[in-house]
């Protein structure tokens, strides 16, 4: 019996998620999600190979690959430049607090302004890190969903989810596999 999926709980990270992505993965909230928030954080911090955190889609041609990975990181030039320029000009509005306490939740609350007012600049393929805790059966109905997406991106996940996912409620979601399910 299906319903028995929603005894088990499956707790998921889907990281390096593009925002698009995101979008698809917390759309039923039928599961509860916990979102690296591009408010509160810089997002112009480059990864361990020296590259800004976003998604390149795979089948592009060389051509479009080069040119897209060019304007992606120019458009991310820029939202470092705003919200670095931002922090400071928001921080030059208010008295900085002595209290060390104080200071450091000065220090955040600032940054979050800043932070807040520059993510409009962020491109969709953004990537973040999203946490899913889900019955087995949201689990299963967010696998069909994303997997039949036309996103590469997405189907891409659905496989990595429902791999994972077996790992630890393999008998809850042995039917997805199965042709007839979907």
């Amino acid at each position: 019996d299906d319903s028995v999926k929603q005894l088990i709980y499956v707790l998921l990270v889907v990281e390096r998620a593009s925002n698009l992505l995101t979008k698809l993965l917390e759309r039923g909230r039928f599961a509860g999600y916990l979102e690296q928030s591009t408010r509160y954080i810089y997002f112009d911090q480059k990864d361990e190979s020296g590259q800004y955190k976003y998604y390149i889609p795979p089948n592009l041609p060389p051509d479009a690959k080069r040119n897209y990975i060019e304007r992606v990181n120019a458009i991310f030039d820029i939202y470092s430049y705003i919200v670095r320029e931002l922090t400071a000009f928001v921080r030059l509005q208010t008295k900085e607090p002595e209290d060390k306490l104080e200071r450091a939740a000065w220090l955040g609350a600032t940054r979050a302004q800043a932070c807040d007012v520059a993510r409009a600049l962020l491109p969709v393929a953004t990537q973040s890190t999203v946490g899913i805790v889900a019955p087995a059966q949201s689990v299963e109905g967010l696998i069909y969903f994303l997997a039949s997406q036309t996103l590469e991106e997405a189907r891409a996940t659905a496989k990595s989810i429902l791999r994972e996912s077996k790992k630890v409620a393999g008998a809850f979601l042995r039917q997805v596999e199965r042709p007839e399910r979907g």
